[in-house]
This record gives structure tokens, sequence and C-alpha cells, in this order.
């Protein structure tokens, strides 16, 4: 009896410890927990709020790496607008999922990365080996970095170098085209620039809106010229009919087309109307003329400007037009 009482006691305490041991594992697995971030994740991006959405994927990488995050990280950026972490995150998802990713998906992320690359500048960082670099509070990569870190242009960025517990930083500003030198082996604030025009790569971003500045400059002309050519021809219209007036008078008072001497000045007056009028009318003309073309030469190249931006999708598009929704 009492052997049998101790037996039922220590298999339910082997069944309780066993029952403690799973519940433990199970709150202490990181995919576990991985998988919550995800979906906290998406849940948050639905909603718009990307800033959660794309502290949750970050979690959820640190927990459980995986390419297809990064593509989820670069839409929350570039939403966010911090174009050098949404550019940096599309070229990994490109880089690390390879023939993994669809031709459709890949087409889109090259034409988001293609976009993104005409609104950042670079810091080439330097560091003592083995340092952390940390940019805007996120973890870039540990010194020496495989390559230039993108930033945003136009706004500040805070560049840190942290090793052995010393932490050092840098504030720094990009401008577009830019790579800016940041060196922590030597003094702070010694970041140095390499001139956007050593950057002799011209993108078709750039290209694009250059021919858009000219065409509304050629449409500005054309109605400016048209415009001209209109006034050019009222004034003719004005001269010539005050020139026939002042020809009728000439008529009914002159006879045989004899004047009297007080009519030598209506005479003059209608030459110089005729005059006037001989030099408006042809300068209107061909005025008009011109602004026409240079109007509808500006249609027509504003109907392929339109074809060609048809052909670029914007960065992440609709928000939400795609996640990657496997993890």
């Amino acid at each position: 009896m009492h052997n049998g009482k101790w037996i039922f006691i220590l298999l339910t305490a082997l069944c309780f410890q066993t029952a403690l041991a799973r519940a433990d594992e199970s709150v202490a697995d990181p995919s576990n927990d991985a998988r919550t971030l995800f979906n906290r994740g998406i849940e948050a991006f639905e909603q718009r709020d990307f800033a959660t959405a794309v502290t949750a994927f970050r979690q959820a990488m640190a927990l459980r790496p995986g390419w297809r995050l990064y593509y989820n990280i670069g839409q929350c950026e570039a939403a966010l607008k911090n174009y050098g972490k949404a550019l940096d995150a599309f070229e990994k998802y490109l880089a690390k999922g390879g023939d993994e990713i669809d031709a459709a998906r890949q087409n889109d992320v090259m034409n988001e990365i293609q976009i993104l690359a005409n609104k950042v500048g670079k810091i080439d960082v330097t560091a003592p080996e083995g340092a952390d670099i940390i940019v805007d509070g996120t973890v870039v990569g540990t010194a020496p970095l495989p390559g230039n870190v993108p930033l945003a242009v136009g706004t500040s960025h805070v560049v840190k170098a942290v090793i052995d517990g010393v932490e050092t930083e840098h504030t720094v500003k990009v401008g577009f085209g830019e790579v800016l030198t940041v060196n922590f082996l030597e003094s702070p604030d010694n970041a140095t620039a390499t001139p956007p025009s050593q950057n002799k790569s011209v993108s078709k971003s750039t290209v694009q809106d250059t021919r858009v500045l000219k065409n509304k400059r050629l449409k500005v002309a054309g109605f400016v010229t048209a415009g001209v050519g209109a006034a050019l021809l009222i004034s003719g219209t004005i001269t010539g009919i005050a020139a026939v007036g002042a020809s009728r008078d000439i008529d009914a008072d002159c006879k045989n087309r004899v004047c009297e001497p007080d009519m030598h000045e209506t005479v003059d007056k209608k030459d110089a109307l005729a005059l006037t009028t001989d030099i408006l009318i042809p300068a209107g003309v061909v005025a008009t003329t011109l602004g026409a073309v240079f109007l509808v030469i500006a249609k027509k190249r504003q109907k392929e400007l339109a074809n060609v931006s048809l052909m670029s999708p914007r960065i992440s598009k609709g928000f939400g037009t795609g996640l990657e929704w496997s993890f």
C-alpha cells in the first residue's frame, strides 16, 4: 500500500516536471517569439504603422534570420522615408534570395532600388577592426564594413563606432551622389567628403527629371511665343482697320487723288499705318505658328515622358501591394 502510494507520487512529480520543461521550452523557443513578432509586424503594416512594423520585423530577424524579411523591412523603411535603410534592405533581399525570388518580384525590387539610389548619398566608414558600426540606432555591421552605407540625403544621421564598451560618435549629412568618409581612427568631427562630381554615373531618374524640366520650358516658350504672335496679329488688325479708314477719308476728300495740303497729314498717317500692318501681320503669323509648333512638340514629349514614368513604379507604390507573407 505504501509502495503504491510512493510510486503514484513519484509518477505525478515526473509528469509535472515534464510539463514544466515543455512549457519553459515553448516560452524560450526563439522560433515562436520570432513568429509572434513577424505577425505583429504584418498587423502593424496593414494598419500603416510602419515604425512599429519595421521594429517588429527587425526583432524577428534577430531571433530567426531569413532573407524574406528584408523585403518587408525595405517596404517599411521606404514608407518612413528612410531611403538609405530601404535601399540596403532591398539589396540584401536580392543578394540573399537569389534565384528563389520570382522574376516579377526581382524586377519590381530592382526598379525600387534604382529609384532609391537617386535619393541617397553614402558614407565610407573607417573604424578599428571589430568595432560595431551603428547608424541611426541600427547596427549595420562590424568594421571593416564590406562597402559603403547608403543614407537619405538632406537630413542628419548619427554614426557610432562601439568597441570594448567605448563609443565614438559622428553626426553627418550627405548630399545626392556624395560619398562621405567617416573616420573613427582620428578625432571626432573629421568626416571628409568626396565631391559629387567624382560620382560619374548619371541615373536614369536624373535624366528623366531633366527631360521633364526641359519639356516644361518648351511648353512655356510655346505659350509665350503664341501669345506674342496673337498680340501682333491683333495689333496688325487694328492698324490695318485704321489704315483702311484713313484711305477712305483720302478717297473722299482728294479728287483725282490730288489732296489739299490739309490732307497731307492724313496721307502720311495712312502710309504709316499700312506699313505697320505689313510688318505686324506677317510677324504675328510667324510667331503664332512657331508657338503652336512648340506646344505640339511639348505635348508629344509629355506623352512620351508619361509612358516612361508609368514603366518605373514609385517606391512601395500603394504600401501593401505586396509583402513576404511566409516566414
